[in-house]
């Protein structure tokens, strides 16, 4: 297989999607197929005029473009991290990725890293993209780039965000993680998690009550807040998480057995903030 070059540049890019954590319930595409975050690649081109440079605030960290094994069948393999460098929020942020052989397109992808509903990233904030795509053919470089961009100069002052309380049932030294609740607008949340231990988290789960003037009005077992396909939650670092409730009215979220893991081994805690 050809080696891959991994590229950063200004084109417009379409492809099939899946869902993710921050989405409503969409309607299923025929170019996609079952399980979230895997799906068909499309080989329709993009028109070259949605394209948008990235502004050099916008930083990159820890981009991958890479094909794995799975099962007999090649599957691409899309992630990374994104660092607000600037003095804008980011209110909307779609990126692709286009896969060429000799410079010639073979595949678009479509990755919607924050979408209009969800709150804002604010200056100093993270934001993660990881996506599977079954792949039926070789590529020799990866383009990733920024087709659409909305953004907003920053407030002077923000509301100190709600710090969730999380017991762990098997404390450790070297794996730790606060999580904090920064905002509820109707039925997204925002969530922040920062990992304040000393080894990297790969996939954090959790089981979460929406709430609403102290009672609970939708339970969410088994939420998964950090997929195992998105990059690993590096130590030191935070990353903004938007959370659907699902449900109108909510003015508080509950955290409870959470299941955190990290490299080689798994934390968990039972009854927390319930």
């Amino acid at each position: 297989m050809a080696r891959r070059a991994l590229v950063i540049a200004a084109l417009a890019l379409a492809a099939c999607r899946e869902p993710t954590r921050s989405d409503p319930p969409p309607a299923p595409s025929p170019a996609c197929v079952g399980g979230q975050g895997r799906g068909e690649a499309s080989a329709a081109p993009a028109p070259a005029s949605e394209a948008v440079d990235v502004p050099p605030w916008l930083r990159l960290q820890h981009f991958v473009c890479r094909v794995n094994d799975a099962a007999g069948r090649a599957e691409l393999d899309i992630q990374g991290e994104l660092d607000n460098g600037g003095d804008q929020e980011i209110r909307e942020l779609v990126l692709g990725a286009e896969l060429s052989r000799r410079g010639v397109p073979l595949a678009a992808f479509r990755l919607d890293v924050m979408q209009s509903y969800q709150g804002p990233a604010r200056p100093g904030d993270t934001v993660a993209f990881g996506q599977f795509w079954y792949l039926e053919t070789d590529f020799d470089a990866c383009k990733l780039v920024v087709r659409k961009l909305q953004s907003a100069p920053a407030a002077a002052r923000y509301p100190e965000a709600k710090a969730l309380e999380l017991a762990w049932k098997a404390p450790s030294g070297d794996a730790n993680l606060s999580v904090e609740l920064r905002s509820i607008a109707g039925r997204s949340a925002t969530l922040v998690l920062t990992n304040t231990g000393k080894r990297a988290l790969r996939r954090i789960t959790a089981d979460v009550r929406a709430m609403r003037a102290g009672d609970a009005i939708k339970n969410d077992p088994g939420r998964t807040l950090l997929y195992s396909w998105e990059p690993p939650l590096e130590p030191g670092r935070h990353r903004l998480i938007a959370y659907y409730t699902g449900v109108d009215g909510v003015d508080a979220l509950r955290i409870g057995s959470l299941s955190v893991e990290a490299r080689g081994e798994e934390h968990g805690t039972e009854n927390g903030n319930r």
